[in-house]
């Protein structure tokens, strides 16, 4: 009993011993987060040093080594968390092809039936338990979640998530928000806790997609289709009543019939009719040619005949005829007194060459038309008989030209601009000549006058030109004349 004793007593001296070491050289092993936590003690001690702040320090020291034990924790979880990422990255690699496919498969379905939604049932809306069944129809395995609004979430939120078949807490989240009455809002998905360096290329892609942007944006199409559709068909109504108008305006004027100082149409001895610009006394009319809807269409010869002076006068035309008009094409026009005209007609006017000739075969006008005004060198006869024989431009005398007298001697031969004389010419009057400067039609400038003396001998004479008024150096030249006005007219010389 005794040797029991103190074996106990040995013992229990050798384990006082092995206690007391061991607190010796505890610090030496004591790892960070106990000497965070004893600091912390110490700390509180420190700031409740009496035996009356005992319980002060006690609830000191709690809160402190709690903080410290969480974060330890928490420490602890995120390595853990890192390291079991670190050992799935290949496996996530692996996976990653499947996961992302999937995704797009979901947002793509949910997508089309947006679309579809809005084609086939006008935009109408679409409830929570419909896109779950969408959800469910597209991928088998997928974890589809309701979650009801609340302090953080406003509004419901209907999760669908992707997950990782390997060790990792990757996963893709798609939330499609809901309404207050439980129809869909928008869908937005991303990744959560993607492994290092992944920039989510699908997701970038594919985040966002707002059904109530989409029904907004087809119902401004809509209305302004049916804007668009209103005014097509209110121009469609006036291009109608336009063109009821103009059919009503083309009957009365087809039905207008030709009369002495009013045009219209002239019917021949079949009841085909033709445009008669100017009517003369019993007008009538054959055509050769075709007819179309009672009115001539064809390339044909109509010949007018009326009583002029007692007698039957005929003027014949040849040319194409459409609705009843001349139009466009070759022609040829014979008057009563025999007078023809050959050229061609382009959009209503004379266009090419154009050549008339007397009732004696005189050829009095060759000359080149282009819309209608004469262009290019030829000659033409004026009504008093006068003829030019040069160069047009814009329908006017422009460039070199003469201009004979209806005798046929010359009187002025020289330079044209816009249909007047100007530049240098020559002045035929009777048997005198001036030759010298023109300016917008009239005598201007140096010139010499060539006149016959006393023996018929033509003499020259140099002289100055104003306004058709002639000097000789500041002398007044014709001081034999009676009138001012008549020593100024170089073109109607008097003598």
């Amino acid at each position: 009993m005794l040797d029991t004793q103190i074996k106990s007593a040995k013992w229990s001296t050798r384990a006082i011993i092995t206690l007391a070491v061991s607190l010796l050289i505890a610090p030496a092993v004591v790892s960070a987060n106990e000497l965070e936590i004893s600091a912390a003690e110490k700390s509180c001690r420190e700031v409740y040093p009496d035996w009356t702040d005992f319980f002060d320090r006690r609830e000191c020291v709690e809160k402190a080594t709690s903080a410290i034990r969480k974060r330890i924790q928490e420490d602890k979880r995120r390595e853990a968390k890192e390291k079991r990422e670190a050992d799935a990255r290949e496996c996530i690699s692996n996976d990653l092809p499947r996961m992302e496919a999937a995704y797009v498969k979901i947002f793509d379905a949910v997508e089309q039936e947006f679309q579809a939604t809005l084609n086939d049932k006008d935009g109408g809306d679409i409830s929570s338990d419909q896109i779950e069944k969408i959800l469910k129809a597209t991928i088998t395995d997928i974890f589809i979640q309701k979650v009801s609004s609340n302090d953080n979430i406003r509004q419901k939120v209907l999760v669908s998530t992707v997950r990782t078949k390997c060790n990792s807490d990757f996963h893709f989240l798609l939330n499609i928000r809901l309404d207050e009455s439980g129809n869909v809002s928008w869908l937005r998905g991303w990744s959560e806790t993607p492994p290092t360096g992944y920039k989510d290329p699908i997701v970038n892609s594919r985040g966002y997609l707002s059904y109530q942007a989409m029904q907004e944006s087809a119902r401004a199409k809509k209305a302004e289709a049916k804007k668009k559709a209103d005014e097509e068909a209110l121009k469609e109504k006036e291009k109608k009543i336009e063109a009821e108008r103009l059919m009503q305006a083309r009957s009365e004027f087809l039905n207008k019939v030709a009369e002495v100082g009013s045009p219209g149409f002239t019917a021949d001895q079949n009841g085909c009719r033709l445009w008669n610009s100017s009517p003369r006394k019993a007008e009538k009319v054959t055509w050769s040619g075709g007819c179309t809807d009672g009115l001539a269409h064809d390339f044909g010869t109509a010949r007018w005949t009326a009583i002029e002076g007692g007698k039957s006068k005929t003027q014949i035309v040849t040319a194409f005829f459409v609705d009843g008009f001349q139009k466009d094409g070759v022609f040829e026009i014979i008057n009563p007194d025999g007078e023809k005209t050959k050229g061609q007609i382009k959009n209503g006017a004379y266009d090419g060459r154009i050549q008339v000739w007397t009732g004696e075969n005189q050829l009095i006008v060759d000359v080149n038309y282009n819309d209608g005004k004469k262009v290019g060198y030829g000659f033409f006869t004026y009504t008093n008989k006068t003829r030019y024989e040069g160069w047009f431009v814009n329908d006017l005398e422009s460039g070199q030209g003469t201009i004979f007298r209806a005798d046929g001697s010359i009187w002025y031969q020289g330079s044209f601009k816009n249909g007047k004389r100007d530049g240098f010419g020559k002045l035929f009057v009777q048997n005198h000549r001036y030759e010298g400067y023109f300016a917008d039609g009239l005598g201007n400038g140096k010139g010499i006058w060539f006149m016959p003396d006393s023996n018929g001998q033509m003499t020259q004479i140099e002289v100055k030109a104003k306004n058709d008024c002639l000097w000789r150096y500041n002398i007044t030249f014709f001081h034999t004349l009676s009138t001012e006005e008549a020593k100024c007219k170089i073109d109607g010389y008097p003598y």
